[in-house]
């Protein structure tokens, strides 16, 4: 065998990473459309309409995904709170917990 099977290489025709993870997305994406379609017709059309938008992480290598940054308005300030309290790790008190979180929304939501 080669230096390159031992490398991990593929072979020029194999598909890439994320030619594989997209079409696995999508296709996992249509089966939660379909079994959604019955209640909620107007949320599975949504995603259909936007499905290229949604897979657009996919076009990345996965090592990338862990580094790129949303500017959903939902999304950064949660990554603010994730990032405070992950580093706090425990707290004695939830009432203080929860009014850390409170506070912290308030001041990242005005920032967005």
């Amino acid at each position: 065998m080669g230096a390159a099977h031992y490398c991990g290489a593929k072979p020029p025709d194999a598909p890439s990473h994320s030619q594989v993870s997209s079409e696995r997305r999508g296709g996992d994406v249509f089966v939660l459309v379909e079994l959604h379609r019955a209640g909620q017709a107007d949320a599975a059309e949504t995603v259909l309409r936007d499905l290229e938008n949604f897979l657009t992480l996919y076009a990345f290598p996965q090592k990338h995904w862990i580094r790129l940054r949303t500017t959903n308005p939902i999304q950064s300030p949660l990554a603010g709170i994730r990032l405070r309290t992950d580093a706090a790790k425990r707290f004695p008190d939830r009432d203080n917990l929860l009014y850390l979180i409170y506070k912290l929304m308030e001041r990242l939501s005005r920032k967005s």
